[in-house]
C-alpha cells in the first residue's frame, strides 16, 4: 500500500498515477482508506505532498492480489 500524506493533513491510499505534469499529478485513490474498493481521481500539486509511505500488508489483509494456478507458465510451486 502506498499512502500519500498531504500538508493539509489528508492521507490518500494511492492506486496509480494516470497523469504527471510539471506542477501537479493526477492520482487514482481509494475512496475509503484501506478498503481497496471504489476509487476517485484527484489532482494534487507536488508541493502538497509531505511524505510518502510504502507498507506491505499481510497477504490476508491486502485488498487485492493475483495468484497464478500451479500449472500456469512461470508459476512457482
Amino acid at each position: 500500500m502506498v499512502t500519500l500524506h498531504l500538508a493539509n493533513g489528508a492521507a490518500l491510499d494511492l492506486c496509480h498515477v494516470p497523469a504527471l505534469e510539471a506542477a501537479w499529478f493526477a492520482a487514482e485513490v481509494f475512496r475509503e482508506r484501506g478498503s481497496g474498493q471504489e476509487m476517485d481521481v484527484v489532482f494534487v500539486p507536488h508541493a502538497l505532498v509531505m511524505r510518502v509511505t510504502v507498507s506491505l500488508w499481510h497477504r490476508s489483509q491486502r485488498p487485492a492480489w493475483f495468484e497464478l494456478p500451479p500449472e500456469a507458465p512461470g508459476a512457482v510451486p
